[in-house]
């Protein structure tokens, strides 16, 4: 089991990878970005979605965005996870990205519980190539964790970062 959290701080990433310093973070940054590409409906979509996050939703900060995705992406294609477990699914930009990585017969379930922002997850869940993959639950986290039966080859958690070791805990 891989488990990716996401840290409260945010580094401004473009400004790191194009440091004119070498440094391992730039390599890193190099691989991630020239090893992972998007179909053109693929990268329309997720703009298109990082785009109506921006302009119409309430803490439209903590989207995910286009590095991070990206680097969500690469860790989903390294381990090509058959089940996958997203905590707070925000609009669903993690999860697209995440599910780049899936096996074909893989899923992806993701748990959120702003009905809000979950419609548009939804909407724009149901508008990818990933629609039969990805299966939203509304709700407690807590409530859906005692139902959801593992093993998951990946769980990234992106909710209230209190709880963090209650989750972890109720997964192990």
């Amino acid at each position: 089991m891989h488990i990716l959290t996401r840290c409260t701080r945010q580094h401004n990433l473009r400004t790191i990878k194009k440091s004119v310093f070498p440094s391992p973070i730039n390599v890193i940054w190099h691989i991630i970005f020239d090893t992972t590409t998007l179909k053109d409906i693929d990268a329309e979509l997720l703009n298109e979605l990082h785009v109506t996050t921006l302009l119409k939703h309430r803490g439209s900060n903590m989207i995910s965005g286009p590095e991070q995705g990206r680097f969500l992406s690469w860790n989903s294609q390294l381990i090509k996870p058959k089940r996958i477990l997203e905590l707070g699914t925000f609009t669903g930009y993690s999860a697209l990205c995440l599910a780049e990585g899936l096996q074909p017969e893989g899923c992806l379930i993701t748990i959120e519980r702003d009905e809000t922002v979950l419609n548009t997850a939804r909407d724009f869940f149901n508008r990818s190539v990933y629609a039969d993959r990805i299966i939203s639950l509304s709700g407690n986290i807590q409530d859906h964790l005692i139902q959801q039966q593992g093993p998951f080859d990946l769980i990234f958690m992106d909710a209230d970062k209190k709880t963090y070791r209650a989750y972890a805990e109720a997964l192990i």
